[in-house]
């Protein structure tokens, strides 16, 4: 019985584990390589909200305002005596009192209260979780936290680090002063928050999302989550009910090469 020829051996298939070869590229390359991916790189959303009634400040008047709240939470034998003198008691009574304030931001060299983007971040990434997204959205956690950003929405011609504040004003507008329940070792104790206020204040920011990313943001959600925030508020004393919104305003702003446009 004759055999049947044998067939020629088939070219080797490129093993799987072989690394892709990566040519060096010069100046000019590496400079139209990143003109390339910058194009329509970010699309950008912006998004104007007003206040319902009050907004809080959050951030204390003094970095050393530990011992304001232990002494406000009947701790005081954890931070060190006052001596029994009335001048001294004084002094650090009063020094209790201003730690006690919690401000808005204030700026080296900037005149006025500012507002950090880095919060309203950080207000989108809390009601994202909060309503299950990142379940529901695979890999949607480290998309808000390394590829989405906010950004203020300036007066043309600013500086670009102005894009990380909002400009709330030249002044709060007042100091509101309330009464705080707790239980410590049993006992139950009450202490006194001051925080400064403003009323209404309207707040425009601009969402930047890395296009590579943006089907892992659905819009859906983000406007459920934008609704979730209203409710839950923003800034101090959320908890109270102190910092909810209307929304506005939202402008889809297409695609930019920058972020901060």
């Amino acid at each position: 019985m004759a055999r049947k020829p044998k067939a020629p051996d088939a070219p080797d298939a490129p093993s799987p584990k072989t690394p892709a070869i990566i040519q060096p590229k010069n100046r000019m390359q590496w400079d139209n390589l990143l003109k390339q991916v910058a194009s329509n790189k970010w699309r950008r959303i912006r998004i104007k909200i007003q206040i319902r009634e009050l907004l809080y400040g959050g951030q204390p008047r003094h970095l050393d305002a530990a011992n304001a709240m232990l002494a406000a939470r009947g701790l005081g034998d954890q931070i060190e005596a006052i001596p029994d003198d009335p001048t001294a008691r004084a002094e650090a009574a009063e020094r209790v009192s201003e730690e006690g304030i919690c401000q808005f931001h204030r700026r080296p060299g900037k005149d006025g209260i500012w507002f950090p983007t880095n919060n309203l971040k950080a207000m989108l990434k809390e009601n994202w979780s909060v309503l299950g997204f990142r379940q529901a959205h695979l890999g949607s956690r480290v998309s808000i936290a390394e590829a989405l950003f906010v950004y203020s929405v300036p007066p043309e011609g600013s500086a670009p680090v102005e894009r990380d504040y909002i400009y709330l004003g030249a002044a709060p507008d007042g100091i509101a002063t309330s009464v705080c329940h707790s239980e410590v070792r049993g006992q139950k104790l009450a202490s006194i928050k001051r925080n400064e206020f403003l009323k209404q204040p309207i707040l425009e920011f601009e969402i930047a999302i890395a296009k590579e990313i943006e089907a892992k943001l659905p819009d859906e959600s983000i406007a459920a989550s934008l609704l979730h925030a209203a409710e839950h508020g923003i800034g101090a004393s959320r908890s109270q009910g102190i910092g909810k919104f209307d929304i506005l305003e939202m402008a889809d702003l297409g695609v930019s090469d920058t972020a901060a446009a």
